[in-house]
């Protein structure tokens, strides 16, 4: 990936002080900025990594999509809706556990790297660790304190929690790992562990459970198998993140310059929880108002409509590393055409996996999950068609978190969240999965618009295509 001049200016929200550094153009690149100029270079390293993640992406949204469609025959949809609740609990503790760090990482990482600050780099990796080493170890304690109960349960025993843990555990050192390589500008290598490595060992272990040991497949096998394939993951990832280390922040000492990230995680971790819990919350609320059946049908169709969000996840990886670095450089209207035509990108591509969906939704599921799963049609025409709307907004959560407004995102997600919750608590038992995704896309609609509101406001540039 060939590096653009780099114009920093004074920018205290990515902890870079005035004259830090001056613009930088690598020598092997540059007759290729003097061909294409700055614009291009951003275009061509933007094209690669979106191609990349697609590739990465495609085969992610594939692989879990057969692992998804095995489980939920071999399960049935009680065990299902159990294994389903137990991995939503996992990503609802998981993400504030890791305080927004992950997000923090790849903007500091980003910046620092732009200023080649390689103690200042190397101080963002170390003290990251210990500070997400702290939440995770209480967490630990919760989860003994609390054996007793969970002994009592017959579909979340003790072995299933802890289990989950450790999974938990694995999780969020990846998702730092990941963030630190992309801050980095190696996107790819970020992504891959947990996008390819660790399906894969899923979909394995569940074809040799299959083929070899003939019994029911319970909640708790399959938990050990995603166990199997994040350890895979974190193992493989971990040398590739040592392995792309520049080496000048091998061999310096680390410097800490940390005093602003109490200001920048507080919002950040409220942001990635409450986006989470605004996700998951309908499954854990399926499970508790109507039980692990409709959860079990509802998962079925949420799997569905993320391949609608196929796009906007593509476009958000790889876009963010990019938007703080144009932020850090002063370059707004830059920064603004490239978000705009990532909003098309997004938008088109939604539309056509929605409109299969919508139009075709029920017999692909008969076809792939099974008679079983028909209810699930409905909730993933309206999931859907949920998505399609988010994406006429833009990358205003993107834009936002890495140009410094996370205070701004914070809000908008925490009434967003609380909408959620009142709607999930008044559909459901109504209407059950149905309004569970009327719930769900409602809340995450009015979430994207007010991105996009606080873009206009916060930067002066518009990131939506209405």
């Amino acid at each position: 990936m060939g590096d653009d001049i780099d114009t920093i200016d004074n920018d205290h929200r990515s902890g870079i002080r005035p004259g830090m550094v001056q613009p930088v153009l690598l020598g092997r690149n540059k007759l290729l900025h003097r061909w294409l100029g700055p614009v291009e270079g951003l275009k061509r390293q933007l094209a690669t990594d979106m191609a990349g993640i697609f590739m990465l992406s495609l085969t992610q949204k594939m692989l879990m999509l057969v692992a998804s469609i095995l489980l939920a025959r071999l399960m049935r949809p009680h065990n299902y809706g159990v294994y389903a609740a137990i991995m939503a609990a996992v990503t609802l503790v998981g993400v504030p556990a890791s305080l927004g760090l992950p997000i923090l990482a790849v903007r500091e990482m980003a910046a620092y790297r732009a200023c080649k600050e390689w103690a200042l780099m190397k101080g963002v990796l170390i003290r990251s660790i210990q500070i997400m080493s702290g939440p995770l170890l209480l967490l630990a304690l919760l989860i003994w304190m609390l054996e007793p109960w969970f002994s009592r349960s017959s579909d979340f025993n003790v072995t299933l929690i802890w289990t989950a843990f450790t999974l938990l555990l694995l999780t969020q050192f990846g998702a730092l790992r990941g963030a630190i390589l992309r801050g980095l500008h190696h996107v790819i290598l970020g992504l891959a562990p947990e996008m390819v490595i660790a399906p894969l060992i899923l979909i394995f272990g569940i074809g040799t459970w299959t083929l070899c040991i003939h019994t029911p497949l319970t909640p708790l096998i399959a938990v050990l198998m995603r166990l199997g394939g994040a350890s895979a993951a974190f193992l493989i990832g971990g040398v590739w993140l040592w392995r792309r280390l520049p080496a000048p922040m091998q061999e310096v000492s680390a410097r800490y310059q940390t005093a602003h990230w109490p200001a920048a995680v507080g919002p950040l971790a409220l942001v990635s929880s409450l986006s989470v819990v605004t996700a998951q919350t309908d499954v854990v609320m399926l499970t508790v108002l109507k039980g692990p059946t409709a959860a079990g049908i509802y998962q079925v169709a949420s799997r569905g409509a993320e391949l609608v969000a196929f796009a906007v996840t593509i476009s958000s990886l790889a876009l963010q590393p990019t938007l703080a670095r144009l932020h850090v450089a002063g370059e707004l209207q830059r920064l603004r055409r490239v978000a705009m035509r990532t909003a098309w990108i997004m938008f088109s591509g939604a539309l056509c996996a929605a409109i299969v969906f919508i139009v075709a939704g029920q017999t692909l599921l008969v076809h792939i999950f099974g008679s079983s799963y028909t209810p699930a049609a409905l909730p993933l025409g309206i999931l859907s068609g949920g998505w399609v709307l988010i994406t006429v907004f833009g990358p205003g959560r993107d834009t936002l978190l890495m140009t410094g407004g996370e205070r701004v995102v914070a809000l908008i997600v925490v009434l967003s969240s609380i909408a959620n919750v009142i709607l999930n608590l008044l559909l459901i038992p109504m209407a059950g999965p149905e309004g569970a995704a009327v719930s769900t896309a409602a809340s995450l609609v009015g979430c994207q618009l007010g991105y996009a509101l606080g873009v206009y406001k916060r930067l002066g540039i518009r990131v939506m295509i209405a």
